[in-house]
């Protein structure tokens, strides 16, 4: 089974925005798996509950790269889910420069949840 990497926007000084990007983030990955029966790490999903249950953990990219970078390592592809803000994230831009180097990237659309383009790393031309 494919192992997917969900990229998406979270931090935001707003509560309240990060809180709903949690949702969608969370909701957009249960109907992905749902259309396509894929493997995912989902870093908001995971991260953000975290931090919410013992918030000195941080919720920054900072914060969590390492573990998100090292789960990008262990993915076959990254999705890039291009909800509001997806490309002015630090993190979501971070993650797509670094898959970029050998992982396949998707940009899937939040609304009808297919594929918009793909990029492939120059290793698999």
């Amino acid at each position: 089974m494919k192992m997917v990497y969900v990229a998406s926007p979270y931090s935001h000084k707003n509560f309240f925005v990060r809180l709903h990007r949690f949702y969608k983030i969370t909701k957009i990955a249960a109907l992905l798996y749902k259309k396509y029966r894929i493997c995912m790490f989902l870093p908001i999903t995971q991260s953000a509950l975290m931090q919410f249950l013992v918030p000195s953990i941080g919720g920054t990219f900072a914060e969590w790269k390492d573990v998100d970078l090292a789960a990008i390592d262990r993915c076959d592809e990254v999705w890039v889910i291009m909800m509001k803000g997806w490309n002015k994230s630090i993190g979501v831009l971070a993650e797509i420069e670094y898959a970029s180097r050998n992982k396949p990237i998707k940009y899937i659309d939040p609304e009808f949840l297919g594929t918009v383009w793909t990029i492939y790393p120059e290793s698999a031309h």
